[in-house]
């Protein structure tokens, strides 16, 4: 059996070696494979096309071959050489006919596809990189700007250039063709590093029809043509509507290029994934990326090559993945949800929340008061925002559409097409106020009476920068707009500006409000003069209601300041109800909790046990600000840095306390390198530490490394940098508390500490004396925990689950039994015999060595029937160590349970 696995395993591998170039590491693994056709080296493939109709793949080489395989056994039934000079780059049919385009000898070439020869060449004033053909016409570009559009009489054998292009200058940007015949239409596509435009164009008279223009904020580049199916034309990821191309659909996938192979039906293939083509959401990722195609029956056509290897197509059906989502759990007053958050609102006349995901194109509709969801609908695109009011749910999608869901008729979805992409929303009784992706552009307003959309005039300072976040006061009847550098106020029945707050420092945080004041990161003013401001709490502000402030860890009293209660965090959301529930949502976990009031919230939280310094010994340089790291534990086992809530004493002239948008700092006015004693205190407990204070150094350089070996993020990740800077001397300094760091909005600071708490990319601006550096920082969601290794009398286990296959569950991955290395119970090596392991029939057991000197590594071969599953499996193992801790035995027994492994 042994033997037979191996070389089952071995003929695996060299099927993946071809693909191994292209294949992800969440890729899934192959389907059943139908077909094969494999190419000797070098193949390099330069175009290839599916004829459905026809039953064939033309696939074309940079060698300057023409391929002609059949679909039904991917067998070559012909080949055609043209010479690498003539070799092909764009392929289209019509008819009976071939087209063939070499753009390298600026020819095309018309291939009888019953007898498939070339019946005719046509020669070229120029490159044809893209053509499409219709009737007597065949148009074609070069792909170099400025690129003519070109026509060309079939009959006649007489070229034309015709004057076209965005700019009216009769010249085109990387140009893409695509003619319909249903549409009467020409689709000529551009895409360059200032935007993008999609035309529809009259054949006849090349009269603008319609078309969309994407700006450099949603700039796509393409390299595949327009693709025109029913009232579709898809391109560049997008899903765009034939008779009205400002008309967004949305997006397939989250790529900034997006390479479209084909539509099928209700299936949008891209090089790397299937999607639904209604709801836009991913069904499955392709084996591995690269040239695909989807026939009429559901079968996958994919090609995979190497640089120097052979070549191979390989035929597939579309095997879709049949696993349940994982379902949300309401446990008492907390409801886990499946998949990341990624913004919530609640409607307060059907007491509901609803929800959208950074993961799914559904929303969620939660009952507050059963904390059960009780739908999940699908509702476009990759949306933006959620708000709520009267109702209805009002989901800003990616596309030029708005889904309204109406809460009160079992969650029926309508849509509302909008001028613009929408990206954040506002709601009150009257009107949805929606701000564009590129948000250089006004406001719009969207009356929730009549359905006309008028623009929202930003106040003039605002249109020579950017505004990053909005909310509206249905009572006080205003509109508050945070700008980058200023805060004002616009009377949302004329748009006229009542007042305007310059700002200094302001960083992108989101506006909250309240009945009294209006909250802009750490910063209340008062609702009607904002220039009036009324407090500063410790740390961003999330939500506002009942007096009561809350951040990310904590509540306060909203006129005093006082701190009332830490919370269970961080929290990355906080929704106050009018009947006062108060809802937190955990990004690391998943979870939203309801809590009946703020007395509620405040009895269920933990316990302070100890507080303590991170370092009790602090080195900064004279003049320097360090931002210190005040560690509260708390009975349930959590920590939390509250350094920017505790109360300070220090001496003044040795050390100062001075708060900033990075939290509380210390700074020392004068050398001191003897140090002296600061003392925080935090609900009842003290903790002390030395800053010494050495002569100020001129840094020669900063370093920036990443404290994650895989340099990836996670929602909840905490203090993922380490600066370090080098100063004249040569000497070197650990400047991470020090140095000063600008978030973005998927990076704030938490009381200090640097946390992720959004998805996204964003660049992290760090400062340290005149040097200054950007460090990109991708955040993905908060991963779900994982299972920790087994570990039994010292010994841990590698605990990896068996695999469905065929019917039975067969396995052939490696166990490690080693000596725990922290413990280190057992002080000499593992040997064969010391080990015993009872297994079921049909699996053997053999020692493959180990990767160091205190473990064994034991592979486990052979097949279980599933309806045997879980199988129970004793293992004793016994030492035959000499020398032993007292604490330590001189066997451990522990069962390992076989299971199959969860499909993807």
């Amino acid at each position: 059996m042994r033997q037979l696995q191996k070389s089952l395993i071995g003929l695996l591998c060299s099927v993946l070696l071809l693909t191994s170039l292209f294949m992800p590491s969440a890729a899934l693994a192959f389907p059943k494979i139908l077909a094969t056709q494999t190419f000797p080296a070098p193949f390099h493939l330069s175009e290839w096309l599916l004829d459905d109709d026809h039953g064939f793949i033309y696939a074309a080489t940079a060698q300057g071959d023409l391929y002609f395989i059949r679909t039904r056994d991917l067998a070559v039934v012909e080949k055609l050489s043209f010479g690498s000079k003539g070799s092909v780059n764009e392929l289209a049919v019509q008819g009976e006919t071939l087209y063939a385009a070499q753009g390298a000898s600026k020819q095309v070439s018309l291939i009888d596809l019953a007898a498939h020869k070339v019946t005719a060449t046509l020669s070229l004033s120029d490159t044809p990189a893209t053509i499409a053909v219709h009737g007597d016409t065949m148009w074609f570009a070069p792909a170099q700007p400025p690129a003519p559009l070109y026509e060309y009489s079939l009959s006649t054998k007489k070229e034309k250039k015709i004057a076209f292009g965005s700019s009216r200058s009769g010249a085109l940007y990387r140009p893409l063709l695509t003619y319909s015949p249903e549409h009467q239409t020409l689709y000529i596509a551009e895409s360059g590093i200032s935007g993008a435009n999609l035309f529809a164009v009259n054949p006849k008279t090349y009269e603008i029809l319609h078309h969309a223009h994407q700006s450099s904020d949603q700039e796509y580049t393409a390299f595949t043509d327009p693709i025109i199916d029913g009232e579709d034309v898809f391109h560049a990821g997008y899903r765009f509507d034939a008779d009205q191309l400002g008309v967004v659909h949305g997006k397939f996938g989250t790529e900034r290029t997006t390479s479209m192979k084909g539509v099928q039906g209700k299936y949008v293939l891209t090089k790397e994934a299937v999607y639904d083509r209604d709801t836009f959401q991913k069904l499955r990722d392709l084996p591995f990326a690269g040239n695909a195609s989807l026939d009429q029956e559901n079968h996958l056509y994919l090609f995979s090559s190497s640089f120097s290897g052979p070549a191979t197509i390989y035929k597939m059906p579309l095997e879709l993945s049949k696993k349940k989502p994982d379902p949300a759990i309401t446990k008492g007053n907390s409801l886990t949800l499946p998949l990341s958050m990624k913004k919530w609102a609640y409607d307060e006349t059907t007491q509901k929340l609803g929800v959208i995901f950074r993961d799914s194109n559904r929303v969620a509709i939660i009952n507050s008061a059963t904390m059960k969801m009780e739908k999940e609908v699908p509702a476009g695109s990759s949306q933006a925002d959620i708000a709520a009011n009267n109702g209805k749910l009002y989901v800003s999608l990616y596309g030029t559409k708005l889904a309204i869901i109406d809460l009160t008729n079992g969650a029926e979805v309508k849509e509302q097409i909008l001028p613009l992409f929408p990206d954040s929303l506002a709601v009150d009784d009257n009107q949805l106020f929606f701000g564009p992706m590129t948000k250089h552009m006004p406001l719009q307003s969207l009356s929730l009476n009549d359905h006309k959309i008028r623009p929202v005039p930003l106040p003039k300072p605002a249109y020579m920068t950017v505004y990053h976040d909005f909310a509206v006061d249905a009572d006080k009847k205003l509109l508050y707009l945070a700008g980058s550098s200023a805060l004002y106020t616009l009377r949302t029945t004329d748009f006229t500006l009542v007042e305007q707050n310059e700002l200094r420092d302001f960083y992108n945080y989101p506006i909250v409000l309240d009945d009294q004041y209006v909250y802009l990161d750490k910063n209340a003013y008062d609702s009607t003069h904002i220039t009036d401001q009324k407090m500063t709490y410790p740390s961003e502000v999330i939500a506002a209601k009942d007096g009561y402030v809350f951040t990310r860890d904590a509540v306060y009293d909203r006129d005093s300041g006082n701190l009332l209660s830490p919370l269970p965090g961080p929290i990355a959301d906080v929704i106050v109800t009018d009947d006062h529930n108060i809802l937190l949502y955990n990004a690391k976990t998943y979870t939203i909790t309801r809590y009946s009031d703020l007395s509620d919230l405040i009895k269920s939280e933990s316990k302070i046990k100890s507080l303590q310094f991170e370092t009790k010994v602090i080195d900064i340089l004279q003049g320097q600000s360090y931002y210190p790291a005040l560690i509260a534990t708390y009975e349930n086992g959590s920590k939390r840095n509250v350094a920017a809530s505790a109360t300070w004493e220090t001496e003044p002239d040795a050390v100062k306390t001075e708060k900033s948008v990075m939290g509380l700092a210390l700074r020392s006015p004068k050398i001191n390198p003897q140090g002296s004693t600061v003392t925080a205190t935090y609900q009842g407990l003290t903790a002390q530490a030395i800053v010494k204070t050495g002569p100020y150094k001129v840094a020669t350089e900063i370093s920036i490394k990443s404290k994650s070996k895989s340099k990836k993020i996670s929602v909840g990740q905490r203090n993922f940098l380490t600066i370090t800077a080098k100063y004249k001397d040569n000497t070197k300094q650990d400047i991470t508390r020090i140095a000063t760091v600008y978030p973005e909005s998927s990076i704030i600071y938490d009381n200090g500490d640097l946390v992720a708490v959004r998805e996204g990319t964003d660049q992290i601006g760090i400062r340290h004396q005149d040097h200054y550096s950007i460090v990109s920082v991708t955040v993905s969601p908060a991963a779900k925990p994982a299972q920790p290794a087994v570990k039994i009398e010292g010994l841990i286990l590698d605990d990896t689950a068996w695999t469905e296959s065929d019917g039975s569950i067969s396995n052939n991955y490696s166990y490690t039994i080693a000596v725990d290395p922290e413990s280190a119970i057992l002080k000499s090596s593992i040997a064969k015999d010391d080990i015993t392991i009872t297994l079921p029939d049909g699996v053997k057991a053999y020692f493959i060595g180990g990767r160091a000197s205190n473990d064994l590594t034991v592979e486990l071969v052979g097949k279980v029937d599933p309806t045997d599953l879980p199988v129970t499996i004793p293992v004793i193992i016994k030492s035959s160590a000499t020398t032993m801790p007292s604490r330590a035995k001189d066997s451990a027994t522990f069962n390992l349970t076989l299971k199959p492994r969860p499909t993807n």
